[in-house]
């Protein structure tokens, strides 16, 4: 019987690693792509980077789908689109698919390095950004870049498909504009669903609703969901006998609006063959007015025929109108017009004022709110005017310099820090004076003065050494 050899150290080491290398190898290899940063010029490669999970998606080229394409981030994925400067357009998708799918449970980022431009249209039945037919809208963040987003019949511009509830809505800046189609609402739910959750901080939003839908907040028949802008210019139109912000026609209540800041119109659409309306924020037609809560900022709020600026729509009831300030001597009291909502003050903040006038536009009320702040200002050993009010958004230019004899205004500090005057101011504020002391005859500063006597003694100690250097 012939013996086997023994095998050597090295070979039985080679083994032994290449034995435990092999399952993690194994894993390895069944696992989806990785994420990673893709530069893209062309259509193929855009579908294959978004088939991609947690991937960032950078334009290098303008791209235009060809008919019946469509984006989609994949359910529970999390994707990040930066325009990059250039255009990207998906205006013919097919039926009930929306332009760029974001379903419930997944994430859209939209951003635009050097700025860039996205027009997503939504097939039939389908959000241009959001979900199709049935599906809810995920989370889609917009944070520049011009970004117009339209809905296909029943569907909202950013949410829901048709029957699908708004998702959760986030825009930080950027110039958007949103069209729902039929029965959808601009942002928010589709037709027969509510409007989810949206929340403006800044840029410029234009959302008008489809027939009978919500420019923000619920479509056709249901509430507006949740809305809060804290900034930013918005413009937001409700459809036939829908809310500018709120409720759907049909009945939908105006669900939970919170204004904080920024500059807001908000109007109710009014039927184009019977004289009703939905609220400018509150309910569409037969819809209650829901919670509106307004901390800061300008606010207009104009309703349909028959409606409120700030209530219920026609044959609605109002709701709640929390104006969370100290209102200036004759503001009004309610929401303004037929079935408005009677404003309470729950809070109010030390040095938060606030003007609030109603009228009437057609049959539909109006009610213009513009919030305003206390700015003290500390001479600090001089003299000023002492305080201002300085409506929202505003700034402090036009207010005149303190004085102080034998010192020279050197501007305003806040908390330590110097105050620029053309900051936008959104709160109450203190601000205390800073003084560079001067010679009344001259008009020379202190600071100078203390420098050329400095000098003079140094060259007088040096002429007083020279002197003794030469006696010496």
């Amino acid at each position: 019987m012939t013996a086997r050899p023994t095998p050597s150290r090295g070979a039985v080491r080679n083994a032994a690693l290449a034995a435990a290398l092999a399952l993690p190898l194994a894993l390895l290899t069944g696992l989806p792509a990785s994420a990673a940063t893709a530069n893209v010029s062309t259509w193929s490669e855009l579908t294959a980077a978004f088939a991609v999970d947690g991937s960032t998606v950078v334009l290098g080229a303008d791209i235009t789908a060809a008919s019946g394409d469509s984006l989609a981030v994949d359910a529970g994925e999390t994707m990040s689109l930066d325009l990059n400067g250039f255009r990207l357009t998906i205006d013919d998708a097919a039926d009930d698919a929306p332009a760029i799918g974001v379903p419930a449970t997944s994430t859209l980022t939209i951003s635009a390095s050097g700025g860039g431009i996205l027009t997503a249209t939504g097939g039939y039945r389908a959000a241009g950004i959001g979900g199709g037919l049935g599906g809810g809208g995920g989370t889609v963040i917009i944070s520049g870049g011009e970004v117009t987003a339209t809905g296909g019949e029943n569907a909202s511009g950013i949410g829901g498909g048709n029957y699908g509830t708004g998702g959760s809505v986030t825009i930080t800046g950027g110039t958007v504009t949103v069209a729902g189609g039929e029965f959808g609402s601009a942002i928010g739910g589709g037709a027969y669903n509510s409007g989810g959750t949206t929340t403006i901080s800044g840029g410029t939003v234009t959302a008008t609703g489809g027939d009978y839908g919500a420019g923000i907040g619920g479509g056709y028949s249901r509430a507006g969901g949740i809305t809060e802008i804290t900034g930013g210019t918005v413009v937001a139109t409700g459809g036939d006998q829908a809310a500018g912000i709120g409720g759907g026609s049909g009945g939908g209540g105006g669900g939970a609006t919170t204004i904080r800041g920024g500059h807001v119109t908000a109007t109710g659409g009014s039927s184009t063959s019977d004289p009703y309306g939905g609220a400018g924020i509150g309910g569409g037609i037969g819809g209650v007015g829901g919670v509106v809560t307004l901390t800061g900022g300008y606010t207009l709020a104009t309703g349909g025929e028959g409606a409120a600026g700030i209530g219920g729509g026609s044959f609605g009831t109002g709701g709640t109108f929390d104006v969370q300030g100290d209102p200036d001597a004759g503001a009004a009291t309610d929401g303004g017009g037929p079935n408005a909502s009677p404003a309470i003050n729950s809070a109010i903040p030390a040095g938060v004022g606030y003007s609030a006038v109603t009228s009437t536009v057609g049959v539909g009320g109006r009610i213009a709110v513009q919030f305003h702040y206390l700015v003290t200002l500390d001479a600090a050993g001089g003299s000023g005017p002492g305080s201002v009010t300085v409506n929202h958004g505003e700034t402090l230019t036009a207010t005149a310099d303190p004085s102080r004899d034998g010192y020279a205004f050197d501007g305003w500090n806040s908390d330590g820090s110097s105050y620029d005057v053309a900051t936008p101011v959104t709160g109450p504020i203190t601000l205390t004076a800073t003084w560079a002391a001067v010679l009344a005859a001259t008009g020379v500063s202190g600071e100078l003065l203390l420098g050329i006597a400095g000098v003079l003694l140094i060259a007088g100690l040096v002429l007083v050494l020279l002197r003794r250097r030469t006696k010496a």
